[in-house]
């Protein structure tokens, strides 16, 4: 049986070569991937909470101290005696906890807690928190890159 002998350390080396080519180019394309998802996230993230910040605005006249205090505080409507009760539970469809004060307590925060840092801020898909200025009301990210999104 001449002419069988095996594979050459040649063919063993070009094999392996072609191995690592195709695995950095997988490792490239699922971090490009990632990024890309994680800008999106980021992006539904920020109009999530940027509408959230809005919410609360129209509601106490006035923009939140802290994002922390938006994962704390409940949703409080004013309630309007010459508004009808009943029209408003129907739209509800179950019943209201109206307060005697005039007002619609909802049993929900301005902000949901996704994911949060050590010191409880929350933080966006790249793991850095959100920077929140109360006198304008504006939120942005944190990480390198996205700053002005």
């Amino acid at each position: 049986m001449i002419g069988n002998r095996g594979r050459t350390v040649l063919e063993t080396v070009i094999a392996l070569v072609i191995i690592g080519i195709l695995l950095i180019g997988a490792m490239t394309y699922y971090q490009r991937a990632t990024r890309v998802i994680k800008e999106y996230a980021i992006i539904s993230e920020l109009g999530n909470i940027r509408t959230s910040v809005l919410l609360y605005f129209v509601i106490n006249k006035r923009y939140p101290t802290s994002l922390k205090q938006m994962m704390s505080e409940k949703i409080i409507l004013p309630f309007h005696p010459s508004y009808n009760a009943e029209s408003l539970m129907s739209i509800a469809g179950k019943e209201l906890p109206l307060q005697s004060t005039g007002s619609i307590v909802i049993d929900r925060s301005y902000l949901e807690k996704i994911s949060l840092d050590d010191e409880g801020n929350i933080t966006d898909p790249f793991g850095n928190p959100y920077v929140y200025d109360q006198k304008l009301g504006k939120i942005r990210s944190s990480t390198d890159g996205y700053r002005s999104w």
